[in-house]
């Protein structure tokens, strides 16, 4: 028999169930095959409201991230000077120079905004110009310091969390507060989900920081960061579970090969067969990820089924 004690004593075997099983009546058994009362795993409300609010803030740290960084995004409403014009198109921007209109003086069209970056416009709001003191204001005193509170500030907060309290990892209240975090990663590997968070952030960092310098850089650069997360996951194999990080390396090659086909796709230099190949090899990547990744999740739920019913057995937990 384990006194309530040995929670706190880090037993490993004891640690890694009620760490890993998912299902409350496991945990139970668990518990009560081990003699340990039920009561030892109650917490007080202040860490139960923690607990939800760092799960919300998970759930939405992603969104958040996005809308942060969208405040800060622009794009070009106007065609590009060089591009080939339609017949039609060539036509009305004639007739518009002959009325004599300029794309900055069009109605609905602020008179604050530059003339030479009249064409540029805030994603989140069309009507707001990119660079005149209205959007700058909205841009700098908005948008960064939401991406440094939340796009930056919750994975940071979530990897000190966790690094403080990296020798308590399987007391009671951390697994409460922070288990969400760990679940399914080896005991060496605890922080992971903090990288995958980071990997996220920098992706989407990408498409805004680096979007003047146009779609080839862009993709350059999520390419680097797809390969650098492959690379570390390579070497790191990070889940306890082997088709979980089968999974997790298939998604990143998936992400890679839709990068780089993204390349030939936008090539203006690219024939029609070469796009519809590109194209193809899209479709057939991400198809493979989800064929792959519900044929993980049926292994997942038939392991689940076995555990929780052809575990224990006689009375005794196996």
């Amino acid at each position: 028999m384990l006194a309530h004690s040995d929670i706190r004593g880090h037993k490993p075997k004891l640690a890694h169930d009620l760490f890993f099983l998912a299902s409350k009546e496991r945990q139970a058994s668990v518990l009560e095959c081990t003699g340990i009362p039920l009561s030892a795993i109650r917490l007080p409300i202040g860490l139960r409201v923690l607990s939800g609010a760092i799960v919300i803030a998970f759930l939405v740290h992603l969104t958040l991230t996005e809308a942060s960084f969208g405040l800060m995004t622009c794009t070009d409403l106007a065609p590009d000077p060089g591009a080939d014009l339609a017949e039609g198109d060539a036509e009305s921007m004639r007739n518009a120079e002959t009325e004599g209109f300029s794309l900055h003086l069009t109605p609905g069209i602020p008179d604050d905004c530059p003339a030479e970056t009249a064409s540029r416009r805030l994603v989140l709001d069309l009507d707001v110009c990119c660079y005149n003191a209205g959007a700058l204001g909205l841009m700098f005193g908005v948008g960064v310091p939401a991406v440094l509170l939340f796009a930056v500030g919750i994975p940071l907060a979530a990897g000190l969390r966790l690094w403080l309290v990296r020798r308590h990892l399987w007391s009671p209240d951390v697994l409460a507060t922070l288990g969400f975090l760990m679940a399914g990663f080896k005991v060496n590997t605890f922080f992971w989900e903090v990288v995958i968070m980071l990997r996220k952030l920098a992706v989407v960092a990408i498409t805004v920081l680096i979007e003047p310098w146009g779609v080839r850089v862009q993709t350059y650069s999520a390419l680097a960061v797809i390969f650098a997360a492959s690379v570390l996951h390579s070497l790191y194999q990070p889940y306890k579970e082997a088709q979980l990080n089968a999974l997790e390396l298939v998604a990143l090659v998936g992400a890679f090969l839709t990068f780089e086909s993204g390349l030939f796709i936008n090539d203006p230099n690219s024939g029609s067969a070469t796009v519809l190949a590109a194209t193809f090899m899209v479709f057939v990547a991400n198809l493979s990820v989800m064929v792959f990744g519900l044929y993980v999740i049926r292994r997942s739920i038939l392991r689940w089924l076995y555990r929780n019913f052809a575990t224990c057995c006689n009375g005794e937990c196996c």
